[in-house]
């Protein structure tokens, strides 16, 4: 690249960090977040999970590990001969999409995209949700019935960027090995699934961020014992209305969601030896009410203990839908991220997704109460 290329270059990575700091924060205004990405050395990819079955693990662990080193280390662009190895050239068209797999794979993997409904790939739309619990109605000669009352409402979803950093020594990057990408796949999806598990419960749809709509706003309220507005005052009659709350109908998915703190006060309150008494919270194999399975969160996807706060959620996350869309961008950047050294290349992956909690009553938060 000549120096005028280069100038022409940083140029516009200036215009749009300009434009980024007059109307606000990239990371929630997504077409600034789009002219950033243009603006930098990035590559878009499609998963394709089929793709993966025409190679073989040494062919996509090698293949991958070219893929960054040719288009993020040397920001040259991706040609089916340009990669040498012992599998050069062997379908080396599928590469791109054998990489935004393996960032897909690993992302399915986390207790957040395990537990819920992942909807097929939708930009954005509108879904029917169930306001009420679904009743089937018999049919009288033949005819159908009327509902009574409408029982779906319609929820729109627009999925929105999501981005990662992860800085990584510019020698590995521009000679990276198959001992590499793992190193590099790892820190994006873990910063990914940390987002989209905070903005499982507490996400804000619209306004001013572009968040999935969080279970906060959604599920189904049930009030501790009135005066119980701390964490240390919850007690096994609590537990009790909160596990009473749900219709039966959801019981055989339902799983508890919870912080560690909350989890580590209802283990204060298991009193197995004592008649009539059990194991509200089984540590040692994670089980909830003597075999209801646990998802730990982090202590950040839930507000400090107050009236009304959600303390724990309750029901079957199925009902939760995370709508996705195919593409994955990922690119090299020295913009965006205010830790940089002359020495690292910084690697950013964007994944667009939105969520939405479709049946409120298959989900049931305990919330803290005062009065």
């Amino acid at each position: 690249m000549t120096d005028l290329e280069k100038k022409m270059q940083q140029d516009v990575i200036d215009g749009v960090a300009e434009k980024l700091v007059k109307e606000g924060s990239f990371a929630t205004r997504d077409q600034l977040h789009t002219d950033l990405m243009d603006a930098m050395k990035s590559v878009t990819i499609t998963p394709d999970l089929s793709a993966n079955g025409e190679l073989t693990p040494k062919q996509e662990a090698e293949g991958k590990a070219a893929w960054y080193r040719q288009c993020l280390g040397k920001g040259l662009p991706w040609e089916a001969k340009a990669w040498t190895s012992a599998t050069s050239g062997a379908a080396a068209e599928l590469i791109p999409t054998v990489v935004a797999n393996s960032l897909v794979l690993k992302l399915d993997n986390t207790p957040l995209r395990k537990s819920v409904t992942q909807y097929p790939y939708s930009p954005k739309g509108t879904i029917l949700a169930e306001s009420t619990l679904p009743l089937a109605y018999r049919m009288l000669a033949g005819k159908p019935v009327p509902e009574a009352t409408p029982t779906l409402l319609p929820i729109e979803y627009s999925t929105s960027g999501i981005m990662a950093w992860m800085g990584i020594d510019n020698d590995l990057i521009r000679n990276a090995t198959i001992r590499t990408i793992p190193y590099i796949e790892d820190a994006l999806v873990r910063a990914i699934a940390r987002r989209e598990t905070y903005e499982w419960t507490l996400g804000i749809h619209g306004g001013a961020t572009f968040e999935m709509t969080g279970m906060v706003g959604r599920a189904t309220a049930v009030d501790m014992v009135a005066t119980h507005d701390t964490l240390a005052e919850v007690t096994k009659a609590d537990l009790l209305k909160l596990f009473w709350s749900l219709d039966g109908m959801y019981a055989d998915n339902a799983v508890l969601i919870a912080p560690n703190s909350f989890l580590a006060q209802i283990a204060l309150l298991n009193d197995p030896l004592v008649a009539g008494g059990m194991n509200y919270f089984d540590i040692g194999n994670m089980k909830f009410m003597g075999g209801i399975s646990v998802i730990r969160m982090p202590e950040s996807c839930f507000d400090t203990p107050a009236d009304g706060k959600v303390a724990a959620y309750f029901g079957d996350p199925k009902a939760y839908y995370l709508f996705s869309d195919g593409p994955i961008q990922i690119a090299t950047t020295d913009v965006g991220k205010t830790a940089m050294t002359m020495d690292q290349t910084y690697v950013a992956a964007k994944v667009y997704t939105d969520g939405n909690l479709i049946q409120p009553l298959s989900m049931y938060a305990l919330k803290y109460n005062t009065i």
